[in-house]
């Protein structure tokens, strides 16, 4: 039972920070109008301001064995969420791909996460090559990527724009 608290604690904590980095307040003024950097990027997000999460995990690939490890704190959080009430009164949206422990495909889910899901943060992907090969199309688009299993220093020197 307790242990079923602690990881309930972390994805909840995990999801909850997820969050505040994703609806951050990062607007620039530019002659009187109002905009986040993002938006100001590209056309995602959903129209009547539902939070849609991207899981971006190995559904396939030699990290597969982990998917259910990184992927149910996840829901379980936002069930907990939704059950809260949501975010602004709106039930947390999910939306799924495989990161296929692989670069390429991993780049194949992100741009259908992004492109036709329009997500508004992405959860993963889990391996460090998989994240560094996502780095340029991250800082272009200008979605927020979080991942907990990544591990390479190398990560922490590419130009994500902020938003890793």
């Amino acid at each position: 039972m307790r242990n079923k608290r602690v990881v309930r604690f972390v994805a909840v904590l995990a999801v909850g920070s997820l969050l505040a980095a994703g609806c951050s307040d990062d607007e620039e003024t530019t002659s009187g109008t109002t905009t986040t950097a993002a938006a100001a990027s590209n056309d995602r997000g959903n129209v009547d301001g539902t939070l849609k999460i991207g899981k971006l995990m190995p559904q396939s690939g030699d990290l597969q064995v982990i998917f259910e490890s990184l992927s149910v704190p996840v829901d379980i959080a936002i069930e907990e969420i939704n059950a809260a009430g949501g975010v602004l009164g709106k039930d947390v949206e999910v939306a799924e791909g495989d990161d296929g422990t692989s670069a390429d495909i991993a780049k194949a889910s992100y741009d259908t996460l992004t492109t036709s899901d329009k997500v508004d943060v992405i959860i993963g992907p889990a391996s460090s090559g998989a994240n560094t090969a996502l780095a340029d199309k991250v800082k272009a688009d200008g979605v927020p990527v979080c991942t907990g299993s990544a591990t390479s220093a190398a990560l922490s020197d590419l130009d994500w724009g902020g938003f890793w």
